[in-house]
């Protein structure tokens, strides 16, 4: 077997919680086909497949900042984005009285990296 050694993409000193749109691919282990197969150059997911699709739109109800944009699951991969939004916007909106006339106070919440939203999504993954 060959290892690779991959090549570092992640920008130095930035903070991967900012705001943004972030591009992921999440690979197999050993980039064995588990999620589905290739026929007639279309993708057919498998259980497994549907599984991962499942875990990941689940992603936002996990991490309330986040919110997911496009994606695709191929036979040993995933890509897709993943949009974190500002904190600043989720405190402004937490203040904000819709209902029942309780006073809400202001909240920090800490935007998640994408290292901690794809950890738990290969958590999840790993254990189901």
């Amino acid at each position: 077997m060959v290892i690779r050694k991959r090549k570092q993409i992640r920008l130095r000193k930035y903070n991967y919680s900012n705001a943004g749109w972030y591009f992921v691919t999440i690979c197999t282990q050993n980039r064995e086909c588990l999620f589905g197969n290739i026929v007639n150059n279309k993708i057919i997911i498998n259980d497994i497949g549907n599984i991962i699709e499942k875990i990941w739109k689940k992603i936002p109800k996990r991490f309330n900042l986040v919110e997911l944009d496009t994606f695709q699951i191929m036979p040993n991969h995933l890509h897709g984005i993943i949009v974190i939004v500002g904190a600043g916007f989720m405190s402004a909106l937490n203040n904000i009285n819709i209902s029942c006339g309780h006073d809400k106070r202001a909240t920090t919440r800490v935007a998640p990296t994408i290292g901690d939203i794809i950890g738990a999504f290969k958590s999840i993954t790993t254990h189901t």
